[in-house]
């Protein structure tokens, strides 16, 4: 993340209610955490570096995700305030999907 952080729990609770200008903070404030937390995954899977295109499809794939349906996924975090080791579990789960999908 990117200079102050959000008051998380009020952020996540605007995207549950639809705020589109909420989601865009979602992916500014918490986009590039998604992101490094995909890579971190991806190299520890593979004993080459993780292509940059797949860290981007990967992490952007995860960001849609979170925000489809109503956000659904994001509804699933219980501490707001913790949002990133919760973001780091899905974000690696999500790469092992991706994985094995393509292998």
């Amino acid at each position: 993340m990117s200079g102050a952080a959000p008051d998380t729990a009020a952020l996540i609770e605007r995207c549950l209610a639809g705020d589109d200008v909420a989601k865009a903070e979602f992916i500014l404030a918490y986009g590039e955490f998604i992101r490094r937390a995909i890579a971190r995954a991806l190299a520890g899977m593979s004993p080459h570096a993780p292509v940059r295109q797949d860290v981007d499809d990967v992490s952007n794939d995860l960001l849609v995700r979170l925000l489809e349906r109503n956000c659904a996924m994001l509804a699933q975090v219980r501490q707001r305030q913790g949002i990133n080791g919760w973001l780091c579990v899905v974000a690696r789960n999500h790469a092992i999907d991706y994985v094995r999908r393509w292998s």
